[in-house]
Parts: structure tokens; sequence; C-alpha cells
């Protein structure tokens, strides 16, 4: 079996392929076409390669990594999405590699229907610098673009600014502030950059507990049962 083949396999699975940083989009369309051509025997596959957001995915560390990965996997059964994951570790040795992976939405007898691409870049040392211009390459144009920053708030600095200048849309978790200063290192950020959309996956989780609390203010059909309330506990996990 040759390599272009077991490639094309680990392709059609799923998995992870290693390629050259400045083939990253060739190496894409090589596979995708190649997963749609006719097998010995068997008419071409019908397969769809969707996108409908630039999702860019930064993290740190293998913990970040792991969750982030899984979280992606869990998505793009709903949103296609062209993700490109960043994992930087500033304080390594100068490396910059990138895989390339599709995302599969299956048929209902197992096969491929459609998909979406996911690229990831692990950068360290001073190739960190160069994730902003690689991550720009990357995106689709005729899409919009979304940012997760899976530490607590992005830090300031150039290349940080650089990414942020891509995104439409940033997507941070206030939960993981250390104190209410972030509130206003968060709330300064979005002044320095007026034109990006700022999603708060916190206000997003408490979206029942929201709605519950508006409910109160609706007219009671028996208000009989509010004279009978003694008092009103509620619990955040």
């Amino acid at each position: 079996m040759s390599e272009d083949t077991d490639r094309l396999q680990v392709f059609e699975k799923g998995g992870a392929i290693e390629v050259a940083v400045g083939r990253i989009e060739a190496e894409l369309a090589a596979l995708w076409r190649r997963a749609a051509e006719a097998r010995p025997g068997q008419i071409p596959n019908a397969v769809t390669r969707a996108c409908l957001w630039n999702l860019v995915v930064r993290v740190q560390g293998e913990a970040q990594f792991t969750h982030a990965k899984r979280v992606i996997d869990e998505l793009a059964q709903r949103i296609p999405a062209r993700t490109v994951v960043m994992r930087v570790e500033p304080e390594g040795p100068d490396a910059l590699r990138a895989w390339v992976e599709a995302n599969w939405r299956r048929r209902e007898g197992g096969g491929p229907a459609s998909g979406s691409d996911e690229v990831t870049l692990w950068a360290s040392g001073k190739t960190v610098e160069r994730v902003p211009s690689l991550v720009r390459s990357l995106l689709v144009s005729d899409a919009p673009t979304a940012m997760f920053w899976a530490a607590a708030l992005p830090p300031a600095g150039t290349v940080v600014g650089e990414l942020l200048h891509q995104a439409d849309r940033l997507i941070v978790d206030t939960r993981k502030l250390a104190d209410e200063r972030g509130l206003g290192e968060l709330c300064a950020l979005g002044q320095r950059e007026p034109k990006l959309q700022l999603a708060d996956l916190s206000w997003i989780g408490i979206s029942p507990l929201r709605g519950m609390c508006a409910a109160l203010f609706d007219a009671p059909r028996d208000p009989s049962v509010l004279g009978r309330l003694d008092g009103v506990r509620v619990v955040s996990n």
C-alpha cells in the first residue's frame, strides 16, 4: 500500500496528517480531491467540503489543547467551519509544525457525506511571531471569523493585536478570570476594538437562570401560589 493511500485512509477517518507549513492549502485540496475520486469498480463519492465560519482557537499547554480538540469535534457536527487551532509555546525552542484533517458529517450508512477543514499549528519560541500572518493566509475570505481564547483573556501585545484584527467575534469565558479586574480589562479591550463582537461563555451558560429570573416578572396565572412561598434558593454549579 502506497504512502498516498495510507494518507487518504487517515484523512477519511478524520485523523491528523502532518504537512509542510508552506503546503497546507495544497495538501488539503489534494486530499479532498482524492476523497471524491472513484475507487476501482466504484462510482465517484459525493463529498461536500463545507464552511460557514472561520474558527480560530488559541490554546497553550496539553490540557487546553486536548479539551479544545474535543469541543471542536462536537461543534463540527453542527456548524461546518474552517478551524485553525493555534498551540503556542513561547518558552520552547524555535519550531513551527502543521497538521491537517477533516471533520466529517457521516451519512446514515456510515460513509462521509460532508466535512470541513481543520488545521493545527504548533509554534514555539520565536516562530510564534509568524502565527498571525499564517492564520491570515488560512482564513476563508467569504466567511466571518470567530476567535476563541481558551485562557481567561488575550494579553496585550503586537502578536495578539494582529490576531484580534483578523476576527469579527472574540469568544471568552469570564469564569476563568482571577478577579473582577478582568472585567475592566475586557471592557477596555472592547473599547480598543470597537468592531470586535465580544461573546462570553459564562453569560451564555447562565441563560436558563436568566430566563427564569425574567419569568418572575410575568403576570402569574394563580397569584395565590406566591403567597405560600417562604423562601427561594438559587444554586449555581
